[in-house]
């Protein structure tokens, strides 16, 4: 969508000249879409509408960007339903002659909004924002997009700030507060499923490439199952599937990712030098918090006050396991497990907390109840729990939260085929890093057996977030060529994990 005066958007990917008084509106840099045709129009099941896109800010973004909004029932099965507001950025492709399908980001969580994550995804795209836009859309009940959010005292309460994200109170407060505007079984997958296309229409675009990761992949499978015509490129990272049962998952692929940690850490001379038995010492601090809660007086990283903290051995666990998320956080590991075997908590307790805040931040926590409490927890069984988190430092802790969360969240009903394998001949990139705590690459194996033009790239010393040049770069000529056949997957064996932190000594 270039910006020039006397030129409209295009419409299909043409331009088209205007009259002087048109071109006046389009010089002031305020944008109006074009509106779709009737066949667009029928085939998203909705009236023909547009959107009207100004020039705006990003925090964290510098470059020219478009924003606006476009309203759709909040229940698409009800026909007086309220209206809700989509929050929609456009990144104009940067070349003369930009192509008629964007690069649409479907972000993760659940919970995360797209439009923070602009600087990030613009520079993902780097190599092919020539040639597209680049669409973000927040996705309903995230960012600016009627967002479902609740307070935690994690943030008003110094000793929370390594506690739990909520209490069991606070999500209840919530629920009551957010269903006063809000009807919480409207806010499903499917749902945005069907936001995405109305977006698509409004603004007239005939296809997307999706660019999807975490929990953004099943959103991308939804949208592959309903819409299949409307799909250029998918392109998958950290594959969860439907029928993925978050966070069930979690605590074996976290302990395979763990126990390759000592492994790489063995292998490396500086760590192993460093921290010569660092399974052990992850074991001698398990017994140590299995006797009870360990009091920390550490500094709070927003007032700067000296707080007394409580680090459980379930907090330990789950704080353990969200650095694995990332190998940037996790080289870290080795050295906070050293430290507090020791007693020293502080290193721990300062990156943990940290990170902690961040992650709460990002999410809106409402929105990411509605869809996991009725599309994954829904129905897990006792059984289930017990087999998915046997022999693992994980354990249960996660499990049982979202499990008390959910029985006080309101649950929807979704159709009969969500669960069922998207079967698509759409060209579809999967990438799975081998160290992923979350979503292992045998996720992506399973969903690529429904793909017939789908190919899994699995990325080594790679966690749940995928980055890096090698990445970027074989997600431009995937894109580009629209095609998985002969794609040059070469860095992959360059791929080196991030170095492990070694203090430096006297």
């Amino acid at each position: 969508m270039r910006i020039e005066p006397g030129l409209t958007p295009r419409c299909g990917g043409r331009s088209s000249r205007l009259s002087a008084s048109a071109s006046a509106i389009i010089a002031g840099l305020v944008l109006v879409a074009c509106a779709p045709s009737a066949g667009l129009a029928e085939a998203s099941g909705d009236t023909a509408r547009s959107v009207r896109l100004e020039p705006c800010g990003l925090d964290g973004f510098e470059g020219p960007a478009l924003c606006g909004a476009l309203e759709v029932p909040e229940n698409g099965d009800s026909a007086d339903a309220r209206l809700i507001r989509l929050r929609i950025v456009v990144l104009p492709a940067t070349g003369p002659d930009p192509l008629p399908d964007p690069i649409v980001l479907l972000a993760g969580g659940p919970g995360q909004a797209a439009t923070a994550a602009a600087e990030s995804f613009a520079r993902r795209h780097a190599r092919s924002r020539n040639h597209r836009d680049l669409l973000m859309i927040d996705q309903r009940g995230t960012g600016g997009s009627h967002p479902l959010e609740c307070e935690s005292g994690m943030f008003s309460d110094p000793k929370r700030s390594l506690g739990p994200a909520y209490t069991d109170d606070e999500i209840e407060r919530c629920r009551d507060t957010l269903s006063r505007h809000a009807d919480l079984r409207s806010y499903t997958t499917e749902d945005a499923a069907r936001d995405l296309d109305a977006v698509r229409t409004a603004l007239g675009y005939p296809t997307l490439n999706l660019d999807a990761g975490s929990y953004g992949t099943r959103l991308a499978l939804v949208y592959m199952k309903r819409y299949p015509e409307r799909i250029r490129t998918a392109s998958l990272s950290g594959l969860s599937p439907t029928d993925y049962r978050n966070p069930l998952p979690h605590a074996k692929a976290s302990q395979a990712a763990l126990e390759r940690l000592f492994a790489n850490c063995a292998a490396d001379p500086a760590c192993d030098e460093a921290y010569p038995r660092l399974a052990d010492d992850f074991s001698r601090v398990q017994r140590v918090l299995a006797n009870g809660p360990v009091q920390v007086e550490t500094q709070h990283p927003t007032t700067g006050e000296m707080v007394t903290v409580e680090i459980s051995s379930d907090l330990f666990a789950v704080r353990t396991h969200l650095l694995l998320f990332s190998t940037e956080l996790s080289r870290h590991l080795p050295h906070l497990v050293h430290e507090a075997a020791r007693d020293r908590w502080e290193p721990f307790v300062g990156l943990a907390t940290r990170f902690a805040a961040a992650v709460v931040k990002q999410l809106a926590i409402g929105m990411q109840l509605s869809v996991v409490c009725s599309e994954d927890h829904a129905g897990v069984t006792p059984l289930e729990i017990r087999e998915a988190t046997e022999g693992t430092y994980l354990g249960t802790a996660m499990v049982e939260r979202t499990a008390a969360w959910c029985a006080l969240w309101p649950e929807a009903r979704l159709p009969l085929d969500f669960f069922e394998p998207t079967r698509s001949s759409v060209p579809a990139l999967l990438l799975t890093g081998e160290l992923d705590p979350a979503t292992p690459p045998r996720f992506a194996d399973r969903v690529a057996r429904h793909l017939a033009a789908g190919r899994v790239i699995r990325l080594p010393n790679s966690s749940h977030l995928i980055t890096g040049d090698c990445a970027h770069s074989i997600l431009a000529e995937f894109i580009n060529e629209a095609s998985t056949a002969a794609l040059d997957v070469s860095c992959v064996s360059t791929i080196d994990r991030p170095p492990y932190f070694v203090p430096d000594t006297p």
